[in-house]
């Protein structure tokens, strides 16, 4: 995945520059700052789970709640993946509600209000 970094300015910003990512150019940095890790506290009940589980329901999952191709023999992830795996995910899920409510774009807390519930 290709990443840019950015400069960080402001106050309180951070000298190490974190990866921009496929959600943040889709939604944006505010609206992605505040998604991410809201899903992959709910999803995953705060806990990431690296090795394929079943969820309450029987359903094969990892990560922050991923059950797209999650099979008993899934090989375990790192962090780093599942961060990756989550944001391509929600990135989708982005563009979906996006093209389904255009007026969301700029209102930052709806749309990932509206694209957590997807």
């Amino acid at each position: 995945m290709d990443t840019k970094k950015p400069t960080p300015t402001g106050p309180g910003a951070s000298s190490r520059a974190k990866p921009i990512t496929v959600l943040a150019i889709t939604m944006g940095v505010a609206a992605a700052g505040i998604l991410s890790p809201f899903v992959s506290g709910w999803e995953s009940g705060g806990k990431q789970h690296l090795v394929p589980y079943r969820d309450i329901v029987g359903v094969w999952t990892q990560c922050d709640g991923e059950t797209l191709g999650v099979t008993a023999t899934s090989p375990k992830e790192t962090p780093e993946g599942c961060a990756i795996k989550l944001d391509k995910r929600l990135a989708g899920f982005a563009r979906q509600v996006a093209a389904s409510a255009p007026s969301l774009r700029g209102r930052d807390e709806q749309w990932a209000a509206a694209t957590s519930l997807s």
